[in-house]
This record gives C-alpha cells, structure tokens and sequence, in this order.
C-alpha cells in the first residue's frame, strides 16, 4: 500500500498527518518549502501511488516552464531562482567564515523590506520617500555554525543572526548556480523558430 496517493478530489491524501495532505500537486509546486517536499517524496517512488508520481512531474514540468528565462542569465540575475536549490558551493573564501571548495546548506525566504530614503522633489528640495517591498533573504551557517544573511535590503535585528551581509557577498564567494532558459527547456521549438527565421 501507498503512503502518498492522489484522492477522487484531486488533493494528495496521506496515511499520516503530513502538510501535503488535503492540498492539490499545483498548490504545492507555488512554495518553495512545499515544493521540495514533494520532490523529496518523488526520491521514493515506492510510497507514491504511480498517478500521483505523473501528476507531480506534471505539475512540476509546467513550472519550470513558466518560470524559465528568455535567455542565459548572470549571477546577479539567477539570484531570483535560488529557492529552487537547497545549497551553494563556496568559490572564494570568506575569510574566518566559509572556505572555498566546501558547500553550504541554504534556506531562502522573502521578507517585507521598508526604508526610508532621502530624494529631491520636483522642486529641488530633498522629501523622504518610504520604499517597500519584498525582498529575498538567504540564510545559512558557516564553518563555525553561524548563521550569516546575504539580502538586498536591512534584515530586522536578531539575536540568532551572526551577520547580516548585502547580495554583492554572496555573488563574490559562491557559484550561483545556472538557470535553465527556454533554449535548454524546448530546445526543439527553439531551433524550429531560430530556423524560420533565418530563412525571412
């Protein structure tokens, strides 16, 4: 018997109390918490019922789809992907922090940023401008399991947090790893449309 199975409801159903329970494979694949989870049990096809396996793949095809760049990306850019990975290979030593060769779990999240910044107004004086938004925030503990943030804008004050860094750090000191494109992902349509093209 099926541990994880796929109801007449269309939501996965479990033996035990899980958070997959009760919720369709598309609501799942939007987190990235979730997410993994559901890759972590496709990594043990025996407990999965095989209509539940199709369904996740499915739905996990569909989103990488969506979600795939018109074209290669630089490291700054594939920042945006990184809650599809759950570490990163250090490639320039931090010094008395993370050493270059070894790799690092991570844990990623977004969190609600306001500050406050100082601009001239269309009539040449200076007004403070509130800016708010979300922003990605990486966590993750160093050689001496200390945790370190890398995030774009301030981390609120936490007693846990060893050091708070900007993203520049993360670029400098770890591979960012590449992001699939479209060219990578439909590789086939890509070269049908790049040769209708070349023939206009």
């Amino acid at each position: 018997m099926h541990t994880y199975w796929l109801n007449k409801h269309g939501t996965i159903s479990c033996t035990y109390k899980s958070r997959l329970a009760g919720k369709t494979p598309s609501e799942l694949v939007v987190m990235s918490e979730t997410r993994q989870e559901l890759q972590k049990i496709l990594a043990q096809p025996e407990i999965v019922e095989p209509e539940l396996i199709k369904t996740i793949e499915a739905v996990l095809r569909h989103r990488a789809r969506r979600m795939a760049p018109f074209m290669p990306l630089n490291p700054e850019q594939r920042l945006g992907w990184l809650d599809e990975v759950a570490c990163l290979t250090c490639s320039n030593d931090m010094i008395g922090c993370f050493t270059s060769g070894l790799t690092y779990a991570i844990r990623t999240s977004s969190i609600i940023i306001k500050r406050l910044i100082e601009r001239k107004s269309i009539y040449g004086s200076l007004e403070e401008v509130l800016i708010t938004g979300e922003e990605l925030i990486v966590a993750m503990e160093d050689d001496l399991q200390r945790t370190h943030t890398f995030c774009h804008g301030d981390v609120p004050i936490d007693p846990r947090i060893y050091a708070n860094h900007p993203l520049a750090p993360l670029i400098e000191h770890f591979h960012i790893p590449e992001t699939p494109d479209i060219t990578q992902i439909y590789p086939a349509t890509y070269q049908k449309y790049k040769q209708t093209l070349a023939l206009l």
